[in-house]
This record gives C-alpha cells, structure tokens and sequence, in this order.
C-alpha cells in the first residue's frame, strides 16, 4: 500500500512539484518550530522567562502563514516562482489551509493557557526586558510572593527597576549569572526571582523521569528502602 500511494504521489509533474515544495517547506520555514520546541523542552536552564514571547512569536508566524504568497524561505520561494500561476495557485491554497489549521490548534491552547499571564510577567526577572514591562510591584499580583509584598520588598524592588532601565545588559546575559550577582544588593528581590527563573514551560521532566523510576522499581523488585 506504501507504494502504491508514492507511485500515486509521483503520477504527475504537478504531484511532484507539489511533494517538493512541501518537504522543502518543512526542512526550511519549520525549523521555527524545532527551534522552539527545542528550547521549551531544554533543562537545568532559565527558559521561564522567554516562554512568552516563544509563543507569542509562534503564533504570529502560523498566523502570517495563512495568507502570505512568499517569504516562506528562500529555497521554497524559489521553487513556487518556478511553478504555472495555476499549480502556484494550487500549492499555495495547501499551504495556507495547513497553516491555518496549525494557527488554529496553536491559539486554541495558547490564548486560554490557565499560565499565559503568568509566563508575560515572568520576563520583568530577564533585565533585558524588564524596561519594557509595568513598573509598580502592584502589577504583578498574580506571582504570589509580590501579591503582598513587605516594605523590604517594596524597596528594593524600585532599587531594582532602576538598575535595570540605567544599565543596559549585554544580549547574551547569563540570567543564573545576573541573580547571584545582584542578590547582595537586592536579596528579597533575588529570593522571588530565582525560583521562577526555572518555573516549569513543559511536563519533559517529569515525563523524562519515569523512565528513571522504572530503572528502580521494576516488576521484579517487592520492596524499596528510603
């Protein structure tokens, strides 16, 4: 059956224009999602922090895709302007039906992710993008420990935002880095910020751990010590 449906896929030269500008879709313009899936399921990093604006950036690419006629990569742009105004046509309505439905499933888990205000107030620990974000403490009542913020906190939380908006970070800042460095200058600041730095984006780990645990409690084994 396997090979009857490729003799049927390469039946004609529209079917094989049609293959080609797929899978060189799929090894050029989606590398973005690997790139980010990458980076999502990554460990023992501060990934919390970027979540947002992974997403955010994933679903305006799916969105864009939906109704753009170029730009999905300059080997895929090149072979669409090869291609009959009718069989571009063709492609391209099959390109954009995939990305709407990938755009779709995306914003249906993303715009009601019980977590997607928590991961947007996260980035105020990255000092990077912090200028960017609310000032006062009051706006960032959903992460707990500044719901009710003592008048330590308070302090230096300003000491905090004025560091940020005065010094300018480089690029490639090493937040775990940045944190210790700072706590003796802001240590109740430092005391919020770190755990949240490895708030957990992805179930991996805990995925991950249960091939570990199987390596322990096997079908064989009839006790467990501490």
């Amino acid at each position: 059956m396997a090979v009857t449906n490729i003799l049927d896929l390469l039946s004609t030269e529209e079917k094989k224009d049609m293959i080609k500008v797929k899978l060189t879709l799929i090894s050029e313009a989606c590398s973005k999602l690997i790139t980010a899936l990458t980076i999502l399921e990554g460990t023992h990093r501060p990934t919390a922090v970027s979540a947002f604006n992974i997403m955010e950036n994933l679903e305006s690419y799916l969105g864009n895709g939906t109704a753009k006629v170029c730009g999905f990569g300059i080997n895929t742009d090149s072979i669409l302007d090869q291609l009959g105004m009718r069989v571009k046509r063709e492609i391209l309505d099959n390109l954009h039906e995939a990305f709407h439905l990938a755009f779709n499933k995306f914003s249906k888990h993303w715009d009601g992710h019980p977590a997607k205000e928590v991961y947007r107030l996260l980035r105020v620990f990255d000092p990077r993008q912090a200028p960017a974000m609310e000032k006062q403490i009051e706006h960032y009542a959903k992460l707990q420990p500044l719901a009710h913020p003592s008048a330590e906190l308070s302090e230096q939380w300003l000491v905090y935002q004025q560091c940020v908006r005065n010094e300018k970070p480089p690029a490639d800042l090493d937040l775990r880095g940045f944190w210790e460095g700072v706590r003796g200058r802001f240590p109740k600041v430092a005391e919020v910020a770190v755990p949240y730095l490895f708030f957990p984006v992805s179930s991996v780990d805990t995925e991950r751990s249960f091939s570990k645990y199987k390596t322990l409690l096997t079908d064989k084994r009839e006790s467990l010590t501490d």
